[in-house]
Formats: C-alpha cells, sequence, structure tokens
C-alpha cells in the first residue's frame, strides 16, 4: 500500500468524527478580518471592528454584531467610535467590553484611542487613550479588574487601565520590544506571562502587577 494511500486510511476516521461534530450555524452580517470577539455575561459573542481583507479596496469597519447561541443569529448592535482593525479587547469586570488601539481607517499609523462597550444599551463610548499609539499588541485582564497592554507597534512600553478611574498608567518597559504577534495570559499567581512577537519571536518575560517590573525568562525552544 502507498503512503499516501495508507495516510487517508489512516485519517478518514478522524474526518468523518469531526465532520460529524461540526453543526453550521448562520454567517456574520459582514464578512470582518482582524476583528476582536468577546463572550458577555449573557451568553451572547460580540464580535466588532475588523476590516474586509481587500488589498485591492480595503475598508475598515466600525460595526458590532451579537451571536444568540440559541437561536443561532446575528443581529447588528450599536457601532464603534471609529473604525479599527488589529486591536486588542478584554471583557472587564462589570461585563463591558473594553476595545483598545488598533489601526483607523484614515491612515496605517497605530491608535492610542479606546472605547467601551455598554452591554446594557448596546452602545459604545469613548473611554481614556492609552499614552501610547498601538496596534497589534496584547492585552490581559488582571485579577484586580485592572487591563494590561503590552507590545505591538508600542515599542517596549506597557500600559495599565483601571476600568473605575477610567484611566492608563504606565506599567514600566519590557525587556525588549515584542513587536506585532506578541502572546500574554495571566498565571494562577497573578502574573503576566510575555511570550514571543514578530521582532523577539523565542522571547519570553513576566510581568510583576504588584512592582509593575518586567523580568526576563528562559527563551522558547522555537
Amino acid at each position: 500500500m502507498q503512503k499516501s494511500a495508507f495516510f487517508i486510511l489512516f485519517l478518514l476516521p478522524a474526518f468523518l468524527s469531526f465532520s460529524q461534530s461540526v453543526t453550521p450555524t448562520a454567517s456574520l452580517n459582514e464578512a470582518r478580518w482582524g476583528h476582536q470577539a468577546q463572550l458577555l455575561n449573557d451568553g451572547r459573542v460580540l464580535v466588532f471592528g475588523g476590516d474586509n481583507h481587500n488589498v485591492l479596496a480595503p475598508r475598515r469597519f466600525a460595526s458590532a454584531e451579537l451571536y444568540n447561541p440559541v437561536t443561532k443569529t446575528w443581529t447588528f448592535t450599536g457601532r464603534m467610535t471609529r473604525e479599527r482593525n488589529n486591536f486588542s479587547s478584554v471583557l472587564l469586570n462589570d461585563g463591558n467590553v473594553l476595545a483598545i488601539g488598533g489601526f483607523d481607517r484614515d491612515n496605517d499609523f497605530p491608535l492610542a484611542s479606546c472605547e467601551v462597550y455598554q452591554a446594557a444599551t448596546g452602545t459604545w463610548q469613548t473611554a481614556a487613550g492609552m499614552a501610547m499609539t498601538r496596534a497589534g499588541h496584547a492585552a490581559v485582564k488582571l485579577r484586580d479588574g485592572r487591563v494590561l497592554v503590552a507590545g505591538g507597534y508600542g515599542g517596549r512600553t506597557a500600559e495599565l487601565y483601571d476600568p473605575v478611574a477610567n484611566a492608563w498608567t504606565g506599567a514600566g518597559h519590557m525587556d525588549q520590544d515584542h513587536g506585532p504577534g506578541l502572546a500574554m495570559i495571566l498565571l494562577d499567581d497573578g502574573k503576566v506571562l510575555a511570550t514571543g512577537g514578530q521582532f523577539t519571536p523565542t522571547w519570553a518575560e513576566l510581568f510583576d502587577p504588584q512592582t509593575s517590573q518586567w523580568s526576563r525568562l528562559p527563551s522558547l525552544t522555537a
């Protein structure tokens, strides 16, 4: 038996099992790329921003949609205050959604602006802007409800957003400029692990919210 035929027979059961477990659902009202999605407290999914991924006629979106998993339908909700893609977002402790930075429709320079989706009213409100413009960055919510933003087209700087005070403060400097594609995750001890990125793909470091200090970790193996 040829290798190709062997692999087809080997993978066929897995493919059939996967195809039988996937259930199609309704399509978005607007095809989008470079957008964000957040699961709201009531079980609905908010999808917002992004662009049409068309090089010849690029168009960024301010539109937002809600997916209802019970009815399996999409409905438009309030529009964002401005178009943006390649941004980040976080579900805040109060159930609202913070959208951070990105690129807008007028140019290809990163934004410092932010806005909050009010889940109760389906509307967006402008929030305090960052000290630095950022796009392609990462964001993570800390245990105390503040939001850490770092990486992307924002250099080595990092910032913390306090949703109660609606204010940003500095959060130290990363050891290296990770560039776009950085990933961050909240660890069990409340610290944040930052890994990779376009400029330093094997770099890893740790953020301590108690001291607002970054420390380098052993490099990734790949």
